[in-house]
């Protein structure tokens, strides 16, 4: 657990003590009041049990301001980073069923098994037929590039298969990249 802003829980506490001063009345000039009828036990236990659902309240605000988060991984810092775009093809020469179901149900599953044991590196998902399409930008997320792979469709990008355009975008994304380890992996059934 890390947070983000630890010194602005002081603004809680602060109010928390503002807040504790009104309530019991220490800082209110004395009065003269004549009570009607006094319930003495049951007044202060109800008027103690709100004070400390206050003070519950405060404590919480004041862990809240502080901006607790926990990091999604951490990656020690000797590590290479490698960023690796997946071009994929969308074609609808892909629904060949010479592989089972087809091919480009086998081609998800073997990318997915591929991002499962990069989880260091920056994967980025271009998909491409007559036209292309940048489908994931360069992540860490695993769950989201596993998401992004299992979505992929075919039909919505023309019916042509524009390998060269494809490779350019990747080629392009790569170069706008720090990273000094670039690849990319072209998953096509185009010449």
């Amino acid at each position: 657990m890390e947070f983000k802003a630890v010194w602005y829980s002081l603004f809680g506490l602060a109010a928390l003590v503002m807040w504790s001063l009104n309530f019991w009345n220490v800082l209110r000039k004395p009065e003269l009041v004549y009570p009607g009828t006094i319930s003495g036990k049951r007044n202060q236990s109800l008027r103690m049990s709100v004070f400390l659902l206050g003070v519950l309240g405060w404590i919480s605000l004041s862990y809240a301001l502080m901006g607790p988060r926990e990091p999604l991984k951490s990656i020690p810092g000797d590590i290479e980073v490698n960023d690796i775009f997946l071009v994929v093809d969308v074609s609808r020469s892909m629904l060949a069923d010479d592989l089972r179901p087809n091919r480009l149900e086998v081609a998800k599953k073997k990318l997915r098994e591929f991002s499962a044991l990069r989880p260091t590196d920056r994967l980025g998902v271009i998909i491409f037929s007559e036209q292309v399409f940048t489908l994931l930008p360069l992540t860490t997320d695993p769950s989201l590039i596993d998401k992004m792979i299992k979505d992929i469709r075919i039909g919505f990008l023309g019916s042509g298969t524009n390998i060269g355009d494809a490779l350019a975008l990747a080629v392009a994304r790569a170069q706008k990249s720090d990273t000094k380890n670039k690849v990319i992996i072209l998953l096509t059934d185009g010449v």
